[in-house]
């Protein structure tokens, strides 16, 4: 009887194995998910600085004073060289901009008197109201004329300017400035806030 007592335990203890083996396998589950499509769209910021065509040549300056406080005052005074620009671009982000003057001038050594630094430039905003202060060139210039200007993101980019520059009259000799020929250029860059 022992042994038939054995015999069953051990047949049911071979079909509980059997049960929980069976048991486990049908207690996996699988699943798998998939979302719609979400479209990204990227934020843009761009920026150009661009010289009014007019004023890409300016010829024949010489000595002159910087009359008056306002912008009136000399527009039409022929040996101050008017360069408007505009600064244009699209922005969909808040940011900030700068602009950079750069020039190089070759003295004539040839002749005496005079220095670089006589010439001056000013920057005017649109509404005639002067921005920063006098500036002065150097045989080899490159400054900021304009930074950290605000952009609000709202999208177009429009602010006008005008740089003035002339030949400060110092009453000193300033025959070195004599036929001399420079290039202004205007660049700028602009980042995100």
């Amino acid at each position: 009887m022992e042994n038939r007592n054995k015999i069953l335990l051990t047949v049911i203890g071979a079909l509980t194995f059997v049960a929980v083996l069976v048991g486990t396998t049908f207690a996996y589950f699988s699943a798998t998910s998939t979302t719609n499509s979400v479209d990204v769209t990227t934020s843009n910021l761009n920026l150009n600085v661009e010289a009014d065509g007019a004023a890409t040549h300016v010829t024949n300056i010489k000595p002159t004073t910087w009359d008056g406080a306002t912008l009136a005052n000399n527009d039409d005074n022929v040996d101050i060289a008017k360069i408007p620009f505009k600064v244009t671009g699209t922005s969909s982000v808040q940011g900030t901009y700068t602009v950079n003057l750069k020039t190089s001038i070759a003295l004539n050594d040839s002749l005496t008197g005079g220095d670089v630094s006589d010439i001056k430039y000013r920057l005017f905003d649109s509404e005639g109201e002067e921005i920063g202060t006098e500036g002065s060139f150097a045989a080899s210039t490159d400054v900021n004329i304009l930074e950290d200007i605000t952009i609000d993101g709202s999208g177009a980019i429009l602010d006008e300017y005008v740089l003035y520059v002339y030949i400060s009259d110092n009453s000193a000799e300033q025959n070195k400035l004599q036929d001399i020929d420079f290039t202004i250029s205007l660049g700028g860059s602009a980042q995100q806030l």
